[in-house]
């Protein structure tokens, strides 16, 4: 998969479960049939040549630094529409496009 072989990857369990069977043939065909119809998704060779990251902890890392850091502080407690603000106000100004989305921003904040 790292380097963007799903469709080789596919050949080889449809030769499996052709030749073996599956324990499970529905479970198998909805797994192949995930991979398939992401397959566009999943082109880490690319990705990679790309110097991009292709595993999610760099957004994990993002999220805490983003969110936790403001939401999380000792003694907060916040309602889900308060706290889905300050992720919207925090990621509109650590994105560098506030004023981008301030319209936006402004108009949910009110509705």
């Amino acid at each position: 998969m790292k380097k963007g072989g799903i469709g080789k990857i596919l050949l080889k369990a449809r030769k499996i479960i052709d030749s073996h069977g599956a324990a499970n043939e529905e479970e198998a065909a909805r797994q192949t049939e995930y991979f398939r119809k992401n397959e566009h998704r999943m082109r880490y060779g690319r990705y990679r040549k790309e110097h991009l990251f292709i595993g999610s902890g760099v957004v994990e890392a993002g999220c805490r630094t983003v969110i936790g850091q403001r939401l999380k502080k000792s003694g907060m407690f916040w309602s889900q529409p308060g706290a889905q603000n300050v992720i919207d106000l925090r990621s509109a100004l650590l994105g560098e496009h506030f004023d981008a989305d301030r319209d936006c921003l402004t108009a949910r904040r009110v509705a």
